[in-house]
């Protein structure tokens, strides 16, 4: 028989500690996440942009402008479903 491989839900569980059970303790947890990843993104955004004042070759300018432009498209999408409304409509719904 082959090596048993855990879910990655099992995994993460194992790993990563339990998720919060609480309402308040998820969506806490949810707007963290938010912040993170809204942060991380324009933190990107900005270095791409930096260096494409810059530019050292054609390929490497393509290259940033790729990554700005998804970095772009995943911060709008973090904005546009997780929203603080999105987040806040949660918490009044009880689980």
């Amino acid at each position: 028989m082959g090596k048993y491989i855990p879910s990655r839900l099992e995994y993460n569980r194992v790993h990563m500690g339990n998720p919060p059970k609480k309402t308040s303790e998820r969506l806490e947890t949810l707007k963290t996440v938010r912040h993170s990843i809204k942060n991380d993104l324009s933190v990107i955004i900005a270095f791409a942009q930096l260096v494409k004042l810059n530019p050292q070759d054609k390929k490497a300018a393509e290259f940033l402008e790729k990554i700005e432009q998804r970095a772009g498209s995943i911060l709008k999408t973090v904005e546009n479903y997780l929203t603080k409304d999105t987040i806040e409509d949660t918490e009044e719904t009880p689980s």
